[in-house]
C-alpha cells in the first residue's frame, strides 16, 4: 500500500503525510520494516530525538537553517511533542514524491499525555496545582489528521486510513532556455536583474510561498550579474543561514567550491552577506542589495535601509514561520509608496519543489493556520459601540472562523508572528484573549499574559539573579534590572499583542480596547507591555496614560530597537511603585545616553524626554539663559558653555522647542550635546567638511531652540 502511494506521489509530483500511531516500540518496528525500506534512507530528515543511524537528525532550533533547501523525506518524532515553527519550516523542504512521516502515541489518548512542547508555554505559577499543560492545539491537530482524506493513518490496533489522493494535475512547463524551473521563476529573475541594471530607486518586492524557487531565483540573478561584471552584490537577512540556498545555488552555477558561508568571490566580483544592523550603521557601496526574508525584519529598520540604498530587492514568504508576506506588504507598502513610488511587486505562486494542490502543503497550512486571514471589513458600515469580549479558549477552539480571524490580525500586526504563537495563544496557561467584533467580523484583538503575584521568598532570589521564574517578564525585569525588590509581588497583565484591522487604523479602536481592558481587569495591579521602542509606539502608549519605566540596554539585531517597558496602575497600591520606577528611570535616562544608548533613534529620545517629569519640571535660571545667549552672540567655544547648553537642550527637547529642526539638525544636537560625541565623530556621522562647519552648525541649531 505504501509503495503504491509512493509511486502515485511521484507521478503527481505531490507529497503526503503518513501517520504511525501507537506505543513507541511498535511505531519504531513499523518504521524500520514498512517505511524506511521505501527509499526513505536517502536525504531523510528526522525532527526530534532518538533518530535511527540512517537518517539525519535536526534539532528544532536549527530548522530554519533548512529554509530554501530540499530533502527527500521528513520524519517527525511526535513523542517529543511538535515544535510548530520547525514543522512549518521543515515540511516545506520535502520534495516531490516525498513522505512526511509522523510518529505519535495513540491518537485517542495523545492529547491527555504530557507534551514536551506544551511545557514551553506553561509558565510558573505559585500554586503548583495550576501548572497543568493544556493541549488545545494538539486536540485541533488530531481532529484534522482524522478528518483529512489525503492523510494515511496506520495504528497499532490495526486500523488503516489510506489517503485518497487526487488525480494527477501535472502540467508541462514551457521551455525557458535557462536554469529556471518555472515561468514565474524566470520572470522573477528578469525583474531582479532589472533592479540592478535599470533605473535607480525602483525597488522590487518578491513574495512567494515555500517551494516556489525564490531563493534559487536570487542565486541565478547573482550569477548573471557577476558574469556581467558587477563588482559587489550584498545579501542580508535576519540570519545568515537564511541565505545558504542563495549561496549554494550561485556556487553550483559558477562551479565554485568554497567554505566561507558569508562571501562568494568570482572573477573581480563578490557576493557578500551583511547583517541588517550593519547595513544601517555603515553604508556599503554595492551594485545590488538583496534583503531575503524581509518580513522578519522590523519596518523601521527596513525604512532606514530603503533610504540609504538605491537598488534593492526585498523577498518575503507569504505564509511564514517568522514574519509573513501579508503583514509585510501592508506594513511596508506605505513606506515604499512614500519613498520610492515606482517600486514593483511580484508574486510567485507556481510550486517548483512539488506540484499544484499538494496534499501536505494544504494540511500544514490548515494545521498551523499559515493561511489565516483577517476578516474583510470593507463594507462594515458605521461602527457600533464596541464591547470587549473575553474568549474562553475551549470555546474559541470550536469557533475556527473566529480563531482564524484572530490569527490573521496577529499576522498583520507584528513582523515576528509565528506558528508557535498559535500554540501559545491556545495553550499558554496564563494567556487571556479579548476581541472587538461587529457582525461576526473581528475588528481588533489583544493577548494578555497574567504575571506576578510571586511570594516574597522568591523575590529575593529574582533580585539576586539566582531565579528566573518562567513566563514572568514584567515583574522579573522590574525586580532584577530596575532593582525593585518587591516588584514581583504585584499582579500584572502584560499586553503581549494588540492588533487592530489595518482598514480601521486611526479610529481610536486600539485606545478604546486598552480602556476596556483596564475596566475589566480591576483585580490586577498593573497593565503593561514590553516592545521594541519606536517613537510612534511610545506615543501611542503615552497617549493612553501608560508610563515608560525601563529601556533595555541592548539593540535587537533585526529591528535595531531597544526594548521598552510601559505600565499603567490599576490598583491604588500600585501608584506608589509606579512613582518609584518612574523616578528611577527618568532621572537616569539622559545621563545614560552617553554610554548605553549610542544607537537609540533621535525621535525615540525626544518622545521619552517629552514625558520626563523631572526635566519638564526643571527651571532654567536667568544666569543659564544668559550664558547660552553669550555663546550664540560672541566668539565663545562650545566647550566653555557645554553644561548650560546641555540643560537648555534637555528642556527644549522636552517641551517641543526643537519641533522645527530637521532630522540632521536633531542628530547633530543629540549626538553632540546629549551623547557627548567628539567633533571628529560628528563630522564623520553627518558627512561635514570639518570641525569649523560642525561648530557653526551647532550654533545655528541652538539658535533655533526655544528652551
Amino acid at each position: 500500500m505504501l509503495r503504491t502511494l509512493k509511486n502515485q506521489l511521484k507521478h503527481n509530483r505531490h507529497r503526503a503525510l503518513v501517520v504511525l500511531s501507537g506505543n513507541w516500540s511498535w511505531v519504531m518496528h513499523e518504521l524500520d520494516n514498512q517505511i524506511l525500506p521505501i527509499e526513505l534512507s536517502a536525504q531523510t530528515l528526522w525532527l526530534g530525538s532518538n533518530a535511527p543511524a540512517q537518517v539525519s537528525p535536526i534539532d528544532a532550533k536549527k530548522a530554519r537553517q533548512w529554509l530554501g533547501r530540499e530533502c527527500h523525506n521528513l520524519i517527525i518524532n511526535g513523542f517529543d511533542g511538535i515544535d510548530l515553527n520547525a514543522l512549518g519550516a521543515l515540511s516545506g523542504t520535502v520534495g516531490a514524491g516525498g513522505f512526511c512521516v509522523l510518529l505519535c502515541p495513540d491518537l485517542s489518548t495523545w492529547c491527555k499525555q504530557p507534551d514536551k512542547q506544551s511545557e514551553r508555554f506553561c509558565v510558573y505559577q505559585p500554586n503548583d496545582e495550576q501548572n497543568r499543560h493544556d493541549n488545545r492545539w494538539l486536540s485541533y491537530f488530531v481532529a484534522l489528521l482524522q478528518q483529512d482524506p489525503l492523510i494515511t493513518i496506520i495504528t497499532e490496533q490495526g486500523a488503516v486510513k489510506v489517503a485518497e489522493l487526487p488525480e494527477s494535475t501535472v502540467t508541462k512547463e514551457p521551455e525557458l532556455h535557462s536554469q529556471c524551473k518555472s515561468t514565474q521563476q524566470f520572470e522573477a529573475l528578469e525583474k531582479i536583474i532589472k533592479v540592478a541594471t535599470g533605473h535607480r530607486r525602483r525597488p522590487l518586492v518578491v513574495s512567494a510561498d515555500r517551494g516556489r524557487g525564490k531563493s534559487s531565483a536570487l542565486g541565478l540573478a547573482v550569477v548573471r550579474l557577476l558574469k556581467q561584471g558587477k563588482s559587489k552584490i550584498i545579501i542580508s537577512a535576519p540570519q545568515v543561514s537564511s541565505c545558504s540556498e542563495v549561496f549554494a545555488r550561485a556556487m553550483e552555477q559558477l562551479d565554485i567550491l568554497q567554505q566561507n558561508p558569508t562571501r562568494l568571490q568570482f572573477s573581480q566580483g563578490e557576493l557578500l552577506f551583511v547583517p541588517p544592523d550593519e547595513l544601517i550603521r555603515n553604508k556599503h557601496e554595492c551594485d545590488l542589495l538583496l534583503i531575503d526574508e524581509a518580513a522578519a525584519i522590523a519596518t523601521p529598520m527596513l525604512t532606514k535601509i530603503l533610504k540609504q540604498y538605491a537598488r534593492i530587492v526585498f523577498t518575503t514568504t507569504i505564509a511564514g514561520y517568522e514574519g509573513t508576506g501579508r503583514g509585510f506588504e501592508i506594513r511596508f507598502k506605505k513606506v515604499l509608496d512614500e519613498l520610492t513610488p515606482n517600486w514593483q511587486f511580484y508574486t510567485m505562486s507556481q510550486p517548483i519543489r512539488y506540484g499544484e494542490k499538494d496534499p501536505l502543503e494544504g494540511f500544514i497550512n490548515q494545521a498551523l493556520l499559515l493561511d489565516a486571514k483577517a476578516a474583510e471589513v470593507g463594507h462594515i458600515g458605521q461602527l457600533e459601540p464596541l464591547t470587549l469580549k473575553h474568549w474562553d479558549r475551549d470555546q474559541l477552539l470550536n469557533d475556527i472562523d473566529a480563531l482564524t480571524q484572530i490569527m490573521g490580525l496577529l499576522v498583520l500586526s507584528h513582523y515576528k508572528t509565528s506558528p508557535n504563537d498559535l500554540r501559545h495563544l491556545l495553550d499558554g496557561n496564563n494567556i487571556e484573549i479579548y476581541s472587538f467584533a461587529q457582525n461576526h467580523k473581528i475588528l481588533a484583538c489583544t493577548l494578555l499574559a497574567i504575571e506576578g503575584g510571586l511570594p516574597e521568598s522568591l523575590c529575593q532570589q529574582v533580585y539576586q539573579g539566582n531565579r528566573r521564574p518562567k513566563g514572568h517578564l514584567l515583574p522579573q525585569t522590574l525586580c532584577f534590572h530596575s532593582g525593585i525588590l518587591e516588584a514581583p509581588t504585584y499582579r500584572y497583565g502584560r499586553i503581549v499583542r494588540i492588533a487592530v484591522h489595518p482598514q480601521l487604523h486611526n479610529q481610536g479602536i486600539g485606545s478604546e480596547m486598552l480602556k476596556q481592558l483596564s475596566d475589566n481587569n480591576q483585580q490586577l495591579d498593573f497593565l503593561g507591555s514590553s516592545f521594541g521602542a519606536t517613537a510612534e509606539l511610545l506615543r501611542f502608549w503615552h497617549n493612553n496614560h501608560y508610563t515608560s519605566v525601563r529601556l533595555g540596554l541592548s539593540v535587537d539585531a533585526t529591528s535595531n530597537e531597544y526594548s521598552a517597558v510601559v505600565l499603567k496602575p490599576i490598583s491604588h497600591n500600585s501608584k506608589v511603585l509606579l512613582e518609584k520606577l518612574r523616578n528611577k528611570f527618568e532621572h537616569t535616562f539622559a545621563p545614560d545616553l552617553i554610554e548605553f544608548y549610542l544607537h537609540l533613534a533621535c525621535d525615540v529620545i525626544i518622545e521619552l524626554l517629552q514625558n520626563n517629569q523631572p526635566i519638564l519640571a526643571m527651571q532654567l535660571s536667568a544666569e543659564l539663559r544668559a550664558e547660552v545667549a553669550d555663546y550664540l552672540q560672541y566668539q565663545r567655544e562650545y566647550e566653555f558653555s557645554a553644561q548650560a547648553i546641555y540643560q537648555y537642550t534637555l528642556k527644549a527637547l522636552a517641551t517641543g522647542g526643537a519641533n522645527q529642526l530637521d532630522e540632521t539638525e536633531r542628530q547633530l544636537l543629540i549626538d553632540k550635546v546629549l551623547r557627548k560625541h567628539s567633533w571628529a565623530q560628528i563630522c564623520t556621522e553627518l558627512k561635514l567638511t570639518g570641525k569649523k562647519q560642525a561648530q557653526q552648525g551647532m550654533k545655528n541649531v541652538i539658535a533655533q531652540l526655544n528652551g
